[in-house]
Parts: structure tokens; sequence; C-alpha cells
């Protein structure tokens, strides 16, 4: 028996979100299965990226195309009550799954050091590399003037 249920209690219904993370890591799954059976096993992880995005992807526009067809159906129950058109529906339905997928993968990513830069780190971030860069290259041509001035040295005490 799960926490948090009483015996007789119906188990929650899942939301769009587990539904689309679910069909993620399914696809991912078979998808890794046959690449690595078709192709070895230096394909595995290609193929469950890729199945895994494909089967995703159809999730979302599935849960999407439900609530347009679920939209549908309330305005012909109840046509008095002004509804979304189904198009726009689908819209704010493909938006905002994508916005949750965002923060779930946000939330479960959120360790790693990659974040975005502004233009104003980015720019600072290149700047801090052309200056290590013209350091070396003026190291460089120093080097290459010491090497330079002993040969011209004992050129002219020859003559």
């Amino acid at each position: 028996m799960e926490r948090g249920r009483s015996l007789g209690q119906a188990a929650p219904l899942p939301t769009d979100a587990d539904k689309i993370v679910s069909s993620t890591v399914a696809g991912g799954a078979v998808g890794s299965i046959w690449s690595g059976v078709l192709y070895g096993s230096h394909r595995v992880i290609a193929g469950f990226m890729v199945f895994g995005l494909l089967a995703g992807g159809v999730q979302m526009c599935a849960t999407a195309a439900n609530h347009v067809r679920q939209q549908i159906i309330l305005s012909k129950m109840h046509p008095d009550q002004v509804h979304a058109l189904p198009l726009v529906h689908l819209k704010q339905s493909l938006t905002s799954q994508w916005a949750g997928v965002k923060q779930r993968v946000g939330e479960h990513l959120a360790w790693l050091p990659v974040h975005r830069l502004s233009t104003a780190e980015h720019r600072e971030l290149l700047q801090k590399r052309l200056d290590l860069v013209d350091g070396e290259l003026e190291a460089v041509e120093q080097a290459m003037a010491a090497m330079h001035r002993p040969a011209h040295d004992e050129a002219a005490n020859v003559h």
C-alpha cells in the first residue's frame, strides 16, 4: 500500500507532464535496444536520444490534440458558454506543456555547471580569451626575437 492512500482509494491519474516523461523514457529505452541490436553498442546512446525525443514529441502532440478534442466536446455540450477556439487552445496547450517540460528538466539538471550567458558576460569571456591569446603571442614574438638577435650579433662580429 502506498503512503498517503487509504485502502479502496483510487490511484491519482497521471498528469500531462508525467505522460510525456514516461513516453520519452520508454522511447529512449526501445531506441537504445534497437540501435544496439542493429548497429552495435556504440550507437546505444544516440538511439536513446533520438527515439526518446521522438516519443516525447509525439506524446506532447497527442496530449495537445486530446486537449483540443476535449474543448470541442465541451463546446458541443455547452453551446451557451464561450470556449477557446481549438487551434488557440492547441497553441496554449503546447506552450504550457513545453514550459513544464523545460522546468522539470531544469530542476533535474540544476547541478550542471552550464548556464545561459548574458551578452555582457559573453563579451567579457571573449575579451579575457583575447587578452590571453595576445599575451601568448607577445611571448612567442619575444622568444623569436631573442633567438634571432644572437645570430645577428655573431654575423656582425665575424665581419
